[in-house]
């Protein structure tokens, strides 16, 4: 019996590993990024927000999304193989919930109004790869998005300025992702 239970197991375990093995055989570890490209600069954004210094918060996130990655090492422009082209798109800012008006101050015919307190900002991104002497790029113009929500209980312009940094973390993750993950 203890025989018979024995080569039972040895069994059991070898159809998992079998089944193991060839459920992982298209996976691949470690960078996704193509095998000649090592180093990457992140060139200048253009910027066609309202906020210029959007543009270098962008870049700045980029940078800090490819050392976090870790597939490739950022280098200064002229000294990588490749360089990442950023275009910040307008950004949008919409009203995503609201609340009843109410209080002393409130006349009676403005009590049922409603008054917006939370809103989406929303970021759209383009971002391209080009290598030095190619005329093709490595990965054409691809579009991401961030977005991230705020209220209106504190100083709103400080809460927008926070929920805008908070897109733009979301759109350079994915911006890096969209490059890394190309091939």
């Amino acid at each position: 019996m203890r025989m018979l239970l024995k080569s039972a197991s040895s069994i059991v375990v070898s159809v998992a590993m079998a089944v193991a093995v060839s459920g992982c055989r298209g996976y691949q570890s470690g960078s996704l990024m193509h095998d000649q490209v090592k180093t990457v600069s992140v060139g200048r954004v253009v910027n066609q927000s309202e906020d210029a210094s959007f543009g270098a918060l962008l870049r700045q996130k980029v940078v800090e999304e490819l050392v976090r990655d870790g597939s490739v090492i950022v280098r200064p422009q002229g000294k990588a193989q490749a360089t990442m082209r950023l275009r910040l798109l307008p950004y949008q800012v919409t009203a995503v919930a609201s609340a009843r008006r109410r209080g002393e101050d409130t006349s009676n015919r403005d009590r049922n109004t409603y008054q917006s307190e939370v809103f989406r900002a929303e970021v759209a991104v383009e971002v391209r790869l080009e290598i030095p002497g190619r005329d093709k790029a490595a990965v054409e113009w691809k579009r991401v998005t961030g977005s991230a929500e705020f209220s209106r209980l504190s100083d709103i312009p400080e809460s927008r300025r926070d929920a805008m940094e908070t897109a733009l973390t979301e759109a350079a993750r994915k911006a890096v992702l969209a490059v890394v993950e190309a091939w």
